[in-house]
């Protein structure tokens, strides 16, 4: 005996499989959209890895560069002190050998205006370079 064949059961079967590839086209077109936008966030986020590894790069760059620039500047300021020093201290000896200079030149002068007095041998037989600063 053959089975029985239902229309009806045949007819409600049939749109249900015309259902379900509708749903699975829906879903194809779908994973699609995705793997497109999936594919296009993926270039995107490529660009980005790639200059952000040029600007970490260049920041390196700048870091190292001021590094030593800030090694430069310690030592042109240790330099510029140190010249300021040396300089005061050779004004200082300036002055001092000016005074001494003066003081020479008055001792010389003495013995002249003083010669032949009992004065000028105390002045001839002073030296400056006797006496302490």
């Amino acid at each position: 005996m053959a089975p029985k064949i239902q229309y009806g059961k045949i007819l409600k079967t049939k749109g249900t499989h015309d259902q379900l590839g509708d749903l699975k086209a829906s879903l194809g077109e779908k994973a699609a959209n995705l793997k497109v936008r999936i594919d296009a966030d993926e270039a995107t986020k490529d660009a980005l890895l790639k200059e952000l590894k040029a600007v970490t790069g260049k920041l390196e760059e700048v870091d190292r560069r001021l590094t030593k620039l800030g090694q430069a500047r310690k030592e042109y300021t240790k330099t510029l002190q140190e010249t300021v020093f040396a300089l005061e201290k050779i004004e200082s000896t300036a002055n001092q050998m000016q005074d001494r200079f003066t003081k020479m030149e008055g001792v010389k002068q003495a013995p002249r205006v003083l010669q032949g007095t009992p004065e000028a041998a105390h002045y001839e037989k002073a030296s400056i370079w006797d006496k302490k600063p």
